[in-house]
């Protein structure tokens, strides 16, 4: 748990969702248009999404692969963890793969 909260620290880049029904395969969203960022500093987490001028503040914990995330103590959201590197991080919520790269420019 320590190391992965560890190596979730930075600026990420969200470049994919995969869906799994076809229905959705007819979607082409350019996320280098569209972008959704993540921010982990410490236990906070930050989601901008500069297009629609929306920014989210979380706390989140990890824990057995699981991205939990809390407003208010309440938590909000859990995602399971099955990538994380140093350049890429997969989340899945619901049944919806998110694919994360890192940002290294700051």
């Amino acid at each position: 748990d320590k190391v992965n909260h560890d190596l979730i620290q930075g600026k990420w880049i969200l470049s994919d969702v995969v869906y799994p029904m076809a229905i959705y395969d007819t979607l082409n969203i350019d996320y280098s248009k569209e972008q959704t960022l993540l921010l982990f500093d410490g236990n906070k987490c930050i989601q901008y999404m500069p297009d629609l001028g929306d920014t989210i503040y979380f706390n989140f914990s990890i824990h057995d692969f699981e991205l939990n995330l809390y407003q208010d103590s309440i938590k909000v959201s859990a995602l399971e963890i099955t990538t994380l590197t140093s350049d890429s991080l997969k989340l899945i919520h619901g049944k919806n793969d998110r694919i994360y790269i890192r940002n290294r420019t700051q």
